[in-house]
């Protein structure tokens, strides 16, 4: 492989000619077993902890409200 120190545009080009019919997305492949658990656990923790951080929101200060620490 030769060393190029400096980018070549007319090889830039060649690489896109030989690639250009890879343009579009991916086919999608089938999720395994472990990615379907790990999603279903996922939303499940989500619904699980999302009553906590409503209540969490409302005791947050807004952004432009400084509170001092009393202790």
């Amino acid at each position: 492989m030769a060393h190029r120190p400096y980018p070549s545009r007319d090889r830039a080009r060649k690489q896109l000619d030989r690639h250009c019919y890879e343009l579009g997305p991916a086919p999608r492949r089938p999720l395994t077993d472990f990615e379907h658990q790990l999603l279903d656990g996922t939303a499940t923790i989500a619904k699980t902890i999302e009553p906590m951080t409503t209540s969490i929101a409302r005791d947050v200060p807004p952004i432009d409200e400084y509170r001092l620490s009393t202790r």
